[in-house]
């Protein structure tokens, strides 16, 4: 079970707290810079996509930990307590849980963010744009 707990002020967060808080805003920020490295074709563009794709690839869940990103489009094939299947979407997600978890042990692959990582490992390199990289 989750438990919601309130503060007063910032003082009373827990250190681990506001260290997760700081590291969410650092992957989304990390994201958009990503974005507009490869819009306008710089070089750094490639690196930063990469370092915001690949912490996406794989989502992990056992009864004491979760770790799920995702960021835009994904396709995530999953496994998990004896089920199969497939979740395409388009969104934002972002969650590091530690202790007690509800839910069945089981782990998934971004599609979606191993593709753009393929893409760009194999090929990328390549492109003319991007040499120098």
């Amino acid at each position: 079970m989750v438990k919601q707990v309130m503060y007063a002020d910032l003082s009373e967060v827990p250190l681990v707290v506001l260290t997760l808080l700081v590291t969410l805003l650092a992957y989304y920020t990390l994201c958009g810079c990503a974005g507009v490295a490869m819009l306008h074709s710089w070089p750094a563009g490639v690196k930063l996509t990469l370092a915001a794709q690949i912490p996406q690839i794989l989502q992990v869940q056992t009864d004491t930990f979760v770790l799920a990103i995702i960021s835009g489009l994904s396709a995530v094939v999953y496994a998990a307590g004896g089920e199969f299947g497939v979740a395409v979407g388009f969104g934002s997600k972002f969650s590091i849980l530690f202790g007690d978890v509800a839910g069945s042990t089981g782990f998934a692959v971004n599609l979606v963010a191993a593709a753009i990582v393929l893409y760009m490992v194999r090929c990328g390199a390549a492109h003319s744009r991007w040499n120098g990289v």
